[in-house]
């Protein structure tokens, strides 16, 4: 029976060690690091018991080797997949664990003086440091043999051999260190059987891990030999880069989310301009068939007795409706700025979406598909109008379709279901989309925003996605798409919630001074979408210019902290109201001259600053604005 539970530990402790490795790419090296603490402290445990097994002529020291080789079995993992750095925490996370597992034993052993406890082994200081020094030469010599042997070998037998060279000198070095030279040399021929017993089980593991993962390419490359000893004097220099990457680490993913997602729009956006040459050509044609539909549509309705009027109305307003919306589409889709949110005003979601919705239903109806709506007035947000109706058309008129073709494959009777929920959820309105329709494969999802791209009846996507997609983006918020073959499609938009309020209308111009041409611009557009004037000063001989004719006549003077201002014009502009945007900070001189409602200022400090439309949609206030010269953040 003692065999049998020594087996059990001795084998159960290698494939946990292994385990643990081989889980960190979900968790970390915590774990493994954990567990060669946990094991270090239990082989003093077992010391104090005086475990040996009797296994025919062998007689093994199980306190010892039960737990050893699956901690060099860590250790050699750790340094072949991890790295030098991790093998050398790895090291003294056992040794210091062995020494607070030392300094447990000897309170122990100085308890029993004094309280009665149960029978242990009180074992001489030389004999735990011999098992500590022998732990960590075992270590050191575990992984230069791998170095070694890898050189000729494949790497799981590289990593056995590297494990059974570790055991051996472990037992030299602890014999040599507990018992001196000739009794030691005496201990290691008399223990050479013994540790080759131990060494079968976990060298064969070792070897299979070792295996797979030089099949998958997780081994490291090969280093110089005893690279675990070398460098140590770098490793403050090293702890201190590590905690700069750390600090930098969640601004540095912030920026390349942001920067994939810019691409990504950049991408979409510069397909979408080649449509739009097609567009240039067809806009006056179509635009002039628009205007021949609601010609006609008004005689209709002129020509219509009385008494039937009333139950075409709405359909006649509905034609007439939808005329005039697709002129505007073809006007923007071949303009320059087919995207531009030039006319940003209050609208209430609710009434957006069923704006949308009436020109729909037509078409849902002779399809036999029926759209609930669920949500209630009041969520109010800063959109351009034609542009939110053209996206919600979009995604309701992929619904219809996609319900439509669900029918067609025979899957149920002509019809289909569309709900669309409007609600609000930490701090951003949200517009759900969702049918039942034949949906679409995880490839197809993956293409659905890319210009062009269509299913023709298998799913859905193309250029109504992807112009809806620039659209939700440049009102600051995001659409995103959830779907399952057969199952239906769900779409769903974030959009930042707030109110604008308009430019009061006795301000006076703002001056903007910026080198970067597209801000500035941005900021000079913004400006007129809410009923305010703005002139653009691209370098310091323009503002010397119009200082010269306006000296006093500006509302606000808001410039980049990288414009060129001589000291005499920066002088001139003292006494007016100023906003200076710094590459992180906005800070406002003498705010208190300028007329403008405080929540407006701070909407243009987050557009100079560059902050998408939500920065200035939302109603969040920007703190830190003071007089004087220091830096507030904003």
């Amino acid at each position: 029976m003692p065999v049998i539970l020594f087996i059990i530990l001795h084998l159960s402790t290698v494939i946990a060690i292994v385990a643990l490795h081989a889980a960190r790419s979900r968790v970390t090296l915590a774990p493994i690091f954990a567990g060669c603490a946990i094991l270090s402290f239990l082989i003093w445990q077992l010391l104090q018991t005086g475990w040996w097994v009797a296994a025919g002529p062998l007689q093994i020291d199980a306190a010892l080797f039960g737990p050893l080789p699956a901690i060099l079995a860590g250790l050699t993992l750790v340094y072949a997949m991890d790295g030098v750095r991790a093998a050398r925490a790895y090291v003294l996370t056992f040794a210091v664990s062995a020494l607070v597992s030392i300094l447990h034993v000897l309170f122990l052993a100085e308890l029993s003086e004094h309280v009665p406890i149960a029978s242990f082994f009180v074992l001489p200081l030389s004999t735990h440091l011999a098992v500590v020094g022998g732990m960590v030469l075992g270590g050191i010599f575990s992984v230069s043999s791998y170095e070694v042997a890898r050189r000729l070998a494949p790497i799981g037998l590289a990593m056995a051999v590297g494990l059974a060279v570790g055991l051996l000198i472990f037992l030299a070095g602890y014999s040599l260190l507990a018992y001196g030279v000739a009794m030691g040399m005496r201990n290691i021929v008399a223990g050479l059987g013994e540790t080759a017993a131990v060494a079968v089980l976990p060298c064969a593991c070792l070897g299979l891990y070792g295996w797979f993962a030089e099949r998958a390419h997780l081994v490291q490359p090969a280093r110089r030999l005893f690279g675990l000893l070398a460098g140590w004097q770098k490793a403050e220099a090293e702890i201190r880069t590590i905690r700069e990457d750390f600090l930098k680490a969640s601004e540095t993913i912030s920026e390349l989310r942001e920067r994939e997602r810019n691409a990504f729009t950049r991408t979409i956006a510069e397909r979408v301009r080649g449509i739009q040459m097609t567009a240039q050509v067809i806009n006056h044609d179509f635009a002039n068939l628009m205007l021949a539909i609601e010609g006609n549509l008004a005689r209709i309705r002129a020509e219509l007795p009385a008494e039937m009027r009333g139950g075409v109305d709405p359909s006649l307003r509905a034609i007439r409706d939808a005329a005039q919306r697709g002129r505007e589409m073809l006007r923007q889709l071949g303009s320059q700025q087919p995207f531009a949110l030039s006319e940003l005003k209050n609208h209430d979601l609710l009434g957006l979406v069923d704006e949308a919705l009436n020109l729909q239903r037509p078409v849902a109806a002779s399809h036999g598909v029926g759209i609930a709506v669920e949500g209630a007035a009041g969520i109010v947000i800063v959109a351009d109008r034609t542009q939110m109706v053209r996206m919600l058309m979009n995604l309701i008129g992929n619904a219809i379709r996609a319900c439509s073709e669900q029918a067609e494959a025979g899957s149920r009777i002509p019809g289909g279901h569309i709900r669309i929920t409007i609600g609000s959820d930490a701090g951003s309105a949200k517009v759900l989309v969702a049918d039942d329709g034949i949906g679409m494969t995880a490839e197809q999802l993956g293409r659905a925003f890319d210009p062009g791209f269509s299913t023709k009846g298998e799913g859905r996507g193309g250029l109504g996605l992807a112009i809806s997609y620039l659209i939700v983006d440049a009102h600051g918020g995001r659409l995103s798409l959830a779907s399952q073959p057969g199952l239906g499609t769900t779409a769903t938009i974030q959009l930042p919630i707030g109110t604008i309020e308009a430019m009061p209308p006795e301000s006076a111009p703002l001056l903007l001074l910026f080198s970067d041409e597209a801000r500035r611009a941005r900021l000079a557009e913004w400006l007129l979408s809410v009923g305010g004037e703005a002139v653009e000063i691209a370098s310091a001989a323009e503002l010397q210019a119009i200082l010269g004719e306006q000296p006093e006549n500006w509302e606000l003077v808001v410039r980049s902290h990288d414009f060129p201002l001589p000291a005499a014009l920066r002088r001139q502009i003292e006494a007016l109201p100023q906003l200076l945007i710094g590459p992180r900070r906005a800070v406002a001189y003498r705010p208190d001259k300028c007329r403008l409602p405080p929540l407006m200022v701070q909407r243009i400090a987050a557009l100079a600053a560059g902050e998408r439309i939500s920065g200035f949609a939302s109603g969040e206030r920007i703190s830190g604005f003071a007089s004087g010269d220091g830096e507030t953040t904003a």
